[in-house]
């Protein structure tokens, strides 16, 4: 019995085995993250987009804001919660607009469970529009 214990005739294999399955599991885990690192890219444009859209206007309620938010939601799919930090009807030129874009994102690993993280992107920018 204690001449097989010794044999080390298949060491190479188990090696190989257990090599592969930590690499099934660390791709399986990349695949998992992707999801959230690209509704994060996705967000950040979104709020870039609508502030664009804001700074040209002068205003955060005006129809092009609006319609630039519509055709984001319908692009990207997300549907995020917004928070007008500085802005309003009417934003004098020069002045600041701050967005922040909230949303929540479900991180599930491997197939188990379900983590909720929150997401958050800002973008800020200045009026160009000169109320008199």
């Amino acid at each position: 019995m204690t001449k097989i214990i010794k044999d080390k005739r298949g060491e190479g294999y188990v090696d190989v085995m257990i090599f592969m399955i930590v690499i099934v599991m660390v791709i399986s885990f990349i695949m998992d993250l992707m999801p959230i690192f690209v509704t994060k890219y996705r967000l950040d444009i979104f709020a870039n987009e609508v502030v664009r859209a804001a700074e040209i206007t002068g205003s955060t309620t005006s129809g092009a804001v609006n319609s630039t938010i519509a055709n984001q939601r319908a692009n990207t799919g997300i549907n995020p919660n917004f928070i007008w930090e500085r802005g309003g009807s009417k934003v004098q030129l020069g002045n600041e607009i701050i967005l922040t874009l909230e949303t929540q994102v479900y991180l599930s690993l491997f197939r188990i469970g379900r983590f909720p993280i929150n997401l958050r992107a800002r973008s800020s920018g200045l009026s160009e529009v000169y109320y008199k």
